[in-house]
């Protein structure tokens, strides 16, 4: 993948499943994009060309991993606030914000993407900016993949839950694999970087939020007690951020998705996946994941 280049070739691909099912992205030099992603070559071009601030603050995820919450999280405990941002998250999304959008957002900015750590623009590691990285139970966000495939307009996925699962485990998705996505960070970190990283895992967050937004305010430099955080917590419940995010994001996401209402907060839910695979399914997704992440620290049990 060449990131960098002015000249990046564009290929629209299809992907089909066992069943016939089939997902068609946009690839860019080995990066997918889905289909409904304006210009993905100047998507590429603008990520490379992002100016960073050395307060700026890159929380990092693959899709269907947290974002959308975390942002919030973050952007509530930057302010010393507890209401949720006027804003929606994806006017920060470096992926599909032009980089002069993301240039003229006032200091201090708290972006979000879903790259992989090599897609890092030169001057986020420059400045020594602070990442949060969120990591997911990858059955869990195959789960919420699945759905948010369901709901888009332009490349809505109308397989079945087995041909959708199927193409997730060979990266034959937007933003590509979940396994080389989680790899490619945690070589980040080893690199020399992990004074600047902060790692959140969604289902600790969902399980003790006080806590685990406490270890973030303390990452970020803040010096608060623990109500501040429970305050925090409660605003940020995924409930009320649902009823938050509704009017707000009803107008703006209509071109992109079949309902007005917004679709970025489902369920939230630690175990739903277990709703959907099958004891078969689990045992192969439990070896794929033994042999892709076998070097990798990060196992199916850092999610318990």
């Amino acid at each position: 993948m060449n990131f960098n280049n002015s000249t990046n070739t564009l290929e629209k691909r299809t992907f089909l499943g066992p069943k016939g099912g089939e997902i068609t992205v946009n690839d860019v030099d080995g990066y997918y994009f889905m289909e409904i992603i304006p210009d993905p070559q100047q998507r590429i071009r603008d990520i490379a060309l992002l100016k960073a601030l050395s307060d700026d603050v890159l929380i990092c995820s693959y899709p269907k991993s947290g974002l959308h919450w975390v942002w919030e999280i973050v952007t509530m405990l930057r302010s010393e606030d507890v209401v949720p941002s006027s804003h929606l998250m994806e006017g920060s999304l470096i992926d599909f914000v032009p980089a002069l959008q993301i240039g003229a957002q006032k200091s201090p900015r708290t972006l979000t993407t879903h790259i992989p750590a090599q897609m890092l623009p030169d001057n986020v590691k420059k400045y020594g900016c602070k990442l949060i990285l969120i990591l997911r139970d990858p059955r869990a966000v195959a789960v919420a993949y699945y759905k948010h495939y369901q709901k888009i307009k332009m490349g809505q996925f109308s397989g079945t839950w087995e041909d959708f699962l199927h193409l997730f485990l060979r990266g034959q998705v937007a933003h590509n694999s979940w396994f080389d996505h989680a790899k490619s960070w945690e070589k980040f970190i080893k690199t020399g970087h992990s004074n600047t990283v902060h790692i959140v895992y969604y289902e600790d967050l969902k399980r003790d939020p006080v806590n685990e937004i406490a270890k973030m305010g303390t990452f970020l430099g803040l010096s608060k007690d623990m109500d501040y955080y429970a305050s925090v917590a409660k605003a940020t419940n995924i409930q009320n951020l649902k009823s938050s995010k509704e009017k707000l994001g009803e107008k703006k996401i209509g071109a992109f998705f079949e309902r007005q209402s917004y679709p970025f907060f489902r369920k939230g839910e630690n175990d739903d996946w277990m709703n959907f695979f099958t004891v078969s399914q689990n045992y192969l997704f439990e070896d794929i994941f033994k042999k892709e992440m076998k070097e990798s620290s990060v196992k199916l049990r850092s999610f318990l």
